[in-house]
C-alpha cells in the first residue's frame, strides 16, 4: 500500500510539472507574438499623421508649421547660402513648369479630333483639341494679369478706356451696359429709319437753324471713312427749345437724350455762333425793334 500511495503521488507531480511546461510554452509564445506584431516608430507614426489628416484644418496648420521651419531655415544662412537656395529654388520650379506643361500637352495631343473644344475655370476661353493652351497654368495667367493690371491708370474711367483700347487693339469687342440691356430685352428694337429721318430732317429747317453764308463756313466730317465737307449751320435756339417745338410736331418719337445725340456734326449749338451771325432770339428781337424805331439802317449805323 505504501508502494501504491507513492507511485500515485509521483504521478500527481508529473502531472503537475507537465501543467506547468505547458503554461510556460504559451506564455512564451504569446510573447513571441506580441514582439511580432509590436510596430516600428514610423509605422506608429504614419497611422498618426493619417488619423490627424482627417481633422478639420489639419492641412493648413501642417502648411504653416513646414513654412515656418522653412523661414527659419533660411534665416540662418549665410548670403552664399541664400544665393545658392534661391537658384536651386528656381531650378525646381523650372524643371516642374516644364514637366507639367509636357504632360498637359501630351494630354491635350491624345484627345481624340472628335472632341468638342474644352474651356479652362480661369480664362473661359476656348481652346482646341489640337492646339496647347497659351498659358500651361493658371497661375501664369494670372501672374501676366497682375503685371498688366499694375501698368493701368489709378482712375476707374481711364482704366476703362485704356482696356476697351487693348481689346480693340487685339481684335476683341467689348458690349457695354446698355447694349447688353438692349440686346437682352427682346422689345426694344431700337428706333426706325423714318423716325431718325425725321429728327434729321428738322435739325435743318430754317425757323430752327440759320445757314452760314461765308464761303469759308464748312466743316470736315468723317463718313464712311471718307473725309466730307459740309455747310455749318448753327442753331437759333437752345436745344430744350428745339425739343419742345419737335414734341410739339412729332410727339413721343424720341426722348430728349437721343434727340440730342442725333444731332447731325455740321449742325452747332447756339453758343457757337460767330458775334456777326449772331440768329438768337434776343439779337433778332433787338433788330427788329430798332427797324420798327429807324426803319432802315445800313452797315454804317453800327
Amino acid at each position: 500500500m505504501f508502494t501504491a500511495g507513492f507511485n500515485t503521488n509521483i504521478k500527481t507531480e508529473e502531472r503537475n510539472k507537465g501543467k506547468l511546461l505547458l503554461f510556460a510554452g504559451s506564455s512564451m509564445e504569446c510573447s513571441t507574438t506580441e514582439k511580432r506584431l509590436a510596430k516600428t516608430v514610423r509605422e506608429r507614426v504614419r497611422k498618426f499623421r493619417e488619423k490627424k489628416k482627417q481633422e478639420a484644418g489639419y492641412a493648413e496648420k501642417e502648411s504653416k508649421r513646414i513654412e515656418s521651419i522653412r523661414k527659419r531655415r533660411v534665416a540662418n544662412m549665410s548670403e552664399s547660402q541664400k544665393v545658392a537656395y534661391r537658384m536651386a529654388a528656381a531650378e525646381r520650379k523650372q524643371s516642374s513648369r516644364s514637366r507639367k506643361s509636357s504632360s498637359v500637352s501630351d494630354s491635350m495631343n491624345a484627345l481624340p479630333a472628335s472632341q468638342s473644344p474644352v474651356e479652362t475655370d480661369i480664362t473661359k476661353t476656348p481652346v482646341s483639341s489640337g492646339s496647347a493652351h497659351p498659358y500651361a497654368r493658371p497661375q501664369s495667367l494670372g501672374k501676366a494679369v497682375r503685371k498688366s493690371v499694375r501698368s493701368l491708370p489709378y482712375s476707374p474711367r481711364k482704366r476703362r478706356l485704356v482696356v476697351a483700347g487693348l481689346a480693340k487693339y487685339v481684335g476683341l469687342k467689348i458690349e457695354t451696359n446698355t447694349e447688353m440691356q438692349l440686346s437682352s430685352n427682346p422689345g426694344n428694337q431700337g428706333l426706325t429709319a423714318e423716325a431718325l429721318s425725321t429728327v434729321s430732317q428738322f435739325y435743318f429747317q430754317s425757323d430752327v437753324v440759320y445757314t452760314a453764308p461765308g464761303m469759308r463756313d464748312e466743316i470736315t466730317v468723317w463718313k464712311d471713312g471718307k473725309k466730307k465737307k459740309l455747310r455749318k449751320y448753327f442753331l437759333t435756339m437752345f436745344l430744350r427749345e428745339a425739343y419742345a417745338i419737335f414734341q410739339s410736331l412729332h410727339p413721343n418719337v424720341v426722348s430728349f437724350s437721343k434727340f440730342c445725340s442725333l444731332r447731325p456734326e455740321n449742325v452747332l449749338l447756339l453758343k457757337n455762333s460767330p458775334v456777326d451771325q449772331c440768329r438768337c432770339r434776343l439779337h433778332e428781337n433787338f433788330r427788329l425793334k430798332l427797324k420798327s424805331l429807324i426803319g432802315d439802317y445800313d452797315q454804317s449805323f453800327w
